[in-house]
């Protein structure tokens, strides 16, 4: 066998194995995924943490910048508020907004959804001021993304509301609500009557 054709050999099994190693991961990071939805879901919150630590860890192999990550640090960070550990769970939904952020941009509706998941944890947390404001600005940047009569606002218009109501704003939540439910039963809103979207400053 020739130098050249030992090179190319030798660069062709590195493929594979590399190829061979990033399958094997996947596989490993989707089993344990499965495992801690299905411990939790059993009530089996001690082997569902386990299961999502176990998760993320797998998935930090894929890269600091890999969705796959973002969606393990996510789940786990779920998971802790699920069951009152806000704290970490701050810290692993910050985690996961900051690769939405340089993966997808400031304005996308994946860092939206990473935002409301934040605005949860400082609602239970008793952290109503950022709460308030980590959902306004989720809110603006669904809605300028989407559009204002996108049924994905029903969702983040009811955490918001939840917030508002939380803050003691009932008036407010109420007015949330009401247009989640106009949102969900497809009810355009009229261009006059749209109501002003939360810090929409902060987007330009």
């Amino acid at each position: 066998m020739t130098t050249r054709r030992r090179v190319i050999f030798l660069a062709f099994g590195v493929a594979v194995l590399a190829t061979a190693l990033v399958v094997s991961v996947h596989g490993d990071w989707r089993r344990h995924s499965l495992s801690a939805e299905n411990a939790f879901f059993d009530g089996n919150y001690v082997y569902a943490e386990k299961q999502f630590l176990a998760a993320a860890a797998k998935a930090e192999a894929f890269g600091p910048e890999d969705p796959r990550l973002a969606g393990a640090l996510t789940d786990l960070g779920s998971f802790y508020y699920f069951v009152g550990r806000y704290r970490e769970a701050e810290k692993l939904i910050k985690r996961a907004l900051t690769i939405e952020q340089v993966v997808h941009g400031d304005r996308h509706p994946n860092v939206a959804a990473s935002m409301f998941d934040l605005a949860n944890v400082y609602a239970a947390d008793s952290r109503l001021g950022e709460a308030r404001s980590v959902a306004e600005r989720a809110l603006a940047i669904q809605t300028r993304s989407l559009g204002i009569d996108d049924s994905a606002l029903v969702d983040g218009l009811d955490i918001y509301a939840n917030v508002l109501e939380k803050d003691g704003r009932i008036a407010e939540a109420a007015a949330a609500r009401r247009r989640a439910r106009a949102i969900s039963l497809g009810l355009a809103t009229p261009p006059d009557r749209r109501p002003e979207v939360p810090n929409r400053a902060l987007l330009r």
